[in-house]
C-alpha cells in the first residue's frame, strides 16, 4: 500500500507519477539495517539469540520487498513481480504452451516468446542473486546490505534523471 499511494495516479493526473519516492524508501530501509546491523540492534548476524530483533529485520526487510515488488509491478504494468517466483513460473508455464500452439509466423506467438523470455530472465537472475546474495552476506554479514542499498540508490537516481515514472519505459 506505501508503494501504491507514491506511484499510481490520481484522478485528474495528466501523466503517471514518479517510482522515486517509493524506490527512496527502500533504500532508506537498506541503510537503517546497515546502521542498526552493525551497532549490534539486530544481534548477531545469522544468529538466532532474540526473537523480536529478528522478527523487527523481517518485518523492515519485508516491508522493503513489498515497496519494491509494488513499485516493479506498478512500472511494468503488471508484467514483472521481483520478489516472488510462483506467479512468474506459472505465467512462464503458460506463456511456453501458449507460444508452442501458435503458428510459427504469429504475431500472438511472436509477443508470447518475448514475455517468456522476460520470465525465464526474471527466474534467472533471481536465482543467479539469492546464490551471489548468499556468498556476499556469509562474507560480509550485515554490511553484505551495501548491495541492495547501492542499487536502490541507483535506480533512485535513474528515476529521477529520466523524469519518467518507470525505469523499463
Amino acid at each position: 500500500m506505501t508503494s501504491a499511494w507514491f506511484t499510481e495516479p490520481r484522478p485528474g493526473d495528466s501523466a503517471p507519477r514518479s517510482l522515486t519516492p517509493a524506490l527512496a524508501i527502500v533504500a532508506a530501509i537498506m541503510a537503517a539495517t546497515i546502521v542498526l546491523g552493525r551497532l549490534g540492534s539486530l544481534g548477531p548476524f545469522g544468529v538466532t539469540e532474540d526473537i523480536m530483533q529478528d522478527y523487527f529485520m523481517l518485518a523492515l526487510l519485508s516491508f522493503a520487498c513489498g515497496i519494491q515488488n509494488a513499485a516493479a509491478t506498478s512500472a511494468t504494468s503488471s508484467s514483472i513481480r521481483p520478489t516472488h517466483l510462483t506467479g512468474t513460473a506459472t505465467d512462464l508455464g503458460i506463456g511456453i504452451i501458449r507460444a508452442t500452439i501458435q503458428p510459427r509466423a504469429s504475431a500472438i506467438r511472436q509477443r508470447e516468446v518475448t514475455v517468456t523470455l522476460r520470465r525465464l530472465g526474471l527466474i534467472l537472475a533471481f536465482v543467479c542473486g539469492a546464490i551471489a546474495g548468499a556468498w556476499i552476506f556469509s562474507l560480509t554479514e550485515y554490511n553484505g546490505f551495501f548491495l541492495p542499498l547501492l542499487t536502490s540508490i541507483f535506480a533512485v537516481r535513474l528515476s529521477m534523471r529520466t523524469g519518467k515514472p518507470s525505469l523499463f519505459a
